[in-house]
């Protein structure tokens, strides 16, 4: 139904917009939103994404994913969501930034995951390289002017979501709802996964922003 948009960029930031079908429904869906394409339903178009090693994000509708080919449950609304696939090691950053100003605002998504390596481990960076276990999920928000891949405690302003040793080895869809109200006047959300112990496939969908 779509042609599958693929990043396996060298840490290089793109933006990912051709190669999808976009359906007329889900156009419509998004007319209006002030947030727009939190369903992937444009590929990545209004979001940056960046990876290192072999694999990254990917935005796709059904299975085999395209680097493991491993099975994936799909979407959890409409026809795309996005989900990190890869061979060997691998990690990648999907971010964009948010208004909030003196708003109160709330962020809603959905998220799931398989991992097929042994076990989580999650040391303060995202690097695939380093020697030790490094494999990870997890959603923040950072400052806007932070670097997508830091961890640096004056970056992160608030987590949203993330694995950790003995988290389980899968979830099913789960909706995680965060206010983002008095984090300043704009936040840069940040969707990250490292996986050097084994693939980890972690999906997200349905990211919404609504006052509340």
């Amino acid at each position: 139904m779509t042609d599958r948009l693929r990043n396996v960029s060298r840490r290089t930031v793109v933006t990912a917009v051709a190669g999808v079908v976009v359906l007329a429904f889900a156009a419509a869906a998004l007319a209006g939103s002030s947030f727009q394409n939190g369903g992937f339903e444009l590929g990545f178009d209004s979001w940056k994404v960046a990876s290192s090693g072999d694999g990254g994000w990917f935005v796709e509708h059904s299975q085999p994913l395209p680097v493991s080919g491993n099975n994936w449950r799909g979407p959890t609304e409409h026809e795309l969501a996005a989900v990190s696939d890869q061979h060997h090691a691998a990690s990648g950053v999907l971010y964009r930034f948010i208004k909030v100003g003196s708003k109160n605002v709330r962020l809603t998504l959905t998220l799931y995951y398989t991992n097929y390596a042994s076990e989580f481990c999650t040391p303060a960076t995202l690097d695939e390289t380093i020697g030790s276990c490094n494999q990870q999920f997890r959603v923040e928000i950072l400052r806007s002017g932070a670097s997508p891949w830091s961890l640096a405690s004056g970056d992160v302003l608030k987590g949203v979501f993330k694995t950790k040793g003995g988290s389980a080895n899968a979830i099913d869809p789960t909706t995680v709802v965060k206010s983002l109200t008095g984090l300043g006047d704009k936040v840069m959300l940040r969707i990250a996964f490292v996986g050097n112990r084994g693939v980890l496939n972690a999906t997200v969908d349905d990211i919404r922003v609504d006052a509340g």
